[in-house]
């Protein structure tokens, strides 16, 4: 079994959800991909694989196993998680099975779409999830795509279990924030939207799960620093930046953007999104040279 590097000392402040690029003809494109990694780590930031930027729920399980399989066949100098997301029990069980023996350092966990389930079912879910996993687990609270909110009174028990490492937090709101962190004292709660940064890291946030970072990897980890150091005062530049990261769903302006600045070959998106979906990218481009040129 692959010894996992989440220890204290290893537990980054910054994860990129990291996209999963296209070539023209519909298949991942994994040189461009390795070149995005390889921005990350050199700036320290942990890489989250099939994610909702990653567009998990739009792949293939094909597209899916060679995302994994080409994880696994590099190494890799920051901490690494899997995103695991569905709502049938019995298939996100097997795939937790599945990847337990692939080099991940933790999953992310995310509250089940569609099905809107209440406390106890969340509880029942999550529990099963970890007590199959062999690696610590976050939980992703994100009601804008699933449709229902992390209960409280759900993550209170399971916070008593081993496999619990924390939380991403993307309901974009301070009062919800401070009642998870309250509710999960010890454990780590992630900030999950670019734009929150600065005030939920004033509620006790521990760092960032970064759609921004794809672009911008070192100027996000030294925004998430300033914002933790409370040294942080470029409110405008960043709310601005970020807000043009998603003037449509996620990931169709981040791909846009890193197409544009040739990092990137398409900017293609998997169905049901479209690329086409992408308007005026005017603001998106001044504040990208902005970003690019802050220290």
């Amino acid at each position: 079994m692959y010894k996992t590097r989440m220890d204290k000392n290893q537990i980054p402040i910054v994860w990129t959800a990291i996209i999963t690029p296209f070539l023209e003809n519909g298949a991942i494109d994994f040189t461009s991909l390795e070149h995005l990694v390889r921005m990350q780590e050199k700036f320290g930031n942990g890489i989250l694989f099939l994610g909702s930027t990653g567009e998990s729920l739009n792949l293939t399980n094909l597209e899916k196993k060679q995302v994994i399989d080409w994880v696994q066949n590099r190494e890799f100098t920051v901490p690494t998680m899997c995103g695991v997301g569905g709502f049938c029990l019995d298939s996100t069980l097997s795939w937790i099975k599945a990847i337990n023996e692939y080099k991940f350092d933790a999953y992310l966990l995310v509250t089940p779409p569609y099905a809107k389930p209440g406390a106890q079912g969340q509880l029942a879910w999550f529990t099963k999830l970890m007590d199959v996993s062999q690696k610590p687990c976050v939980l992703y609270n994100v009601p804008g795509r699933t449709a229902c909110s992390l209960h409280r009174t759900a993550l209170r028990e399971l916070a008593k279990h081993k496999n619990l490492l924390g939380i991403k937090e993307s309901s974009g709101s301070i009062d919800e924030f401070i009642a998870y962190k309250q509710t999960l004292p010890n454990h780590a709660v992630y900030c999950g939207d670019d734009i929150m940064m600065p005030h939920f890291a004033k509620e006790g946030a521990c760092g960032l799960v970064s759609v921004a970072s794809n672009a911008w990897p070192e100027q996000v980890q030294n925004y998430t620093q300033k914002c933790l150091n409370q040294t942080f005062d470029d409110f405008d530049l960043w709310k601005q930046a970020c807000e043009n990261l998603f003037t449509t769903s996620n990931p169709v302006p981040i791909k846009h953007l890193l197409h544009k600045r040739g990092l990137i070959k398409t900017s293609l998106v998997k169905a049901p999104l479209s690329h086409l979906d992408m308007g005026d990218d005017t603001d998106l481009i001044k504040y990208d040279q902005k970003i690019v040129l802050w220290v």
